[in-house]
């Protein structure tokens, strides 16, 4: 069956079919009317770098991607934040649309600069399509909000633009980037939180959502650096976690056994539940009751990465 995005945003999905929120099944539909229906022949490179994104994260769809374990919690913020905000109608599908939208934007643009030899010239327009459509979603949730939280959304986006190509350099000079801008590398996560906040009518919550994803992408960051430390390590990535294993000289492989054993996995670990505290503050002080219970979540993960480590380390693989 072919459907417009209109006929897809307005289907009623039976209670037996839902996976995630209701919202999430017709936003991944007009997902996929997005990229089956961009012109040819950027079609064929749109189809192909979704594909691939499924296929490195062994999943068949795009909602089993963003409902997996290793994906950033954005769905159910989102969610949390629409609950708080009283945003459940048609505009939630399309918010669910936008943030879809915006995460394949950014996941393609990351493997473009990271591995530019998989992917054709053309990627680059992908990139293009992905980010014009997303905006297109978003200014129709934000409707007569919309020019007020595009401007969030530039400067937000120029400064993760502006981390990322610091990250690049620091690459070159075989340094890390500094620790006090790792949180970056989630803010475009704020913009799809702060589009909740305009499409309810509180714009004044924007700038409060964008201090929320740097204090939990803080927290999120500093987890991600600790379990990918040993191939950190091996790929000569300098992050502040293998910059400070190397200061201590406990750097020495296995690299997992040897941060499981140094001072800077407790050091990091301390880092990251600071900053989940602060964010759940955050939250609670502007009374976001929903919000603040699913990033509090994220303290059982952060408290689970020592064994994480060592289940990797014996070949057990995250769960």
């Amino acid at each position: 069956m072919n459907l417009t995005r209109s006929e897809v945003g307005s289907q009623v999905v039976p209670p037996s079919e839902r996976r995630g929120p209701a919202w999430l099944i017709p936003a991944t539909g007009r997902v996929d009317v997005v990229v089956a229906s961009t012109p040819a022949p950027l079609d064929a490179q749109m189809k192909r770098s979704v594909e691939l994104l499924l296929r490195r994260h062994g999943v068949p769809t795009l909602l089993d991607l963003v409902l997996g374990s290793a994906a950033t919690p954005f769905v159910p913020l989102l969610d949390a934040l629409a609950k708080d905000l009283g945003v459940n109608d048609l505009r939630l599908v399309s918010l669910g649309e936008a943030t879809l939208l915006a995460y394949l934007h950014v996941r393609l643009q990351d493997d473009l600069v990271d591995e530019p030899e998989t992917w054709g010239r053309d990627a680059v327009f992908a990139v293009e399509a992905l980010s014009s459509s997303s905006a297109a979603a978003f200014a129709e949730a934000c409707g007569g909000e919309s020019a007020a939280f595009f401007r969030l959304r530039a400067n937000v986006m120029s400064r993760f633009a502006a981390t990322a190509a610091e990250e690049l350099a620091c690459r070159v000079a075989r340094r890390p980037l500094a620790a006090n801008r790792i949180a970056d590398k989630f803010l475009p996560l704020a913009p799809c939180l702060a589009a909740v906040a305009f499409t309810a009518r509180r714009p004044s919550l924007g700038e409060p959502l964008v201090s929320l994803v740097l204090t939990l992408g803080d927290a999120l960051q500093a987890a991600n650096d600790l379990l990918n430390v040993a191939e950190d390590s091996s790929a000569r990535r300098r992050t502040p976690v293998v910059d400070a294993l190397e200061a201590e000289g406990a750097n020495r492989p296995p690299v997992r056994l040897a941060l499981l054993s140094s001072p800077v996995l407790e050091v990091w670990l301390e880092r990251a539940r600071a900053s989940l505290d602060q964010a759940v503050a955050l939250t609670r002080r502007f009374e976001l009751a929903h919000l603040a219970d699913v990033v509090a979540s994220r303290r059982q993960f952060i408290d689970s990465i020592p064994a994480r480590l060592l289940q990797l380390q014996l070949g057990g693989g995250i769960s």
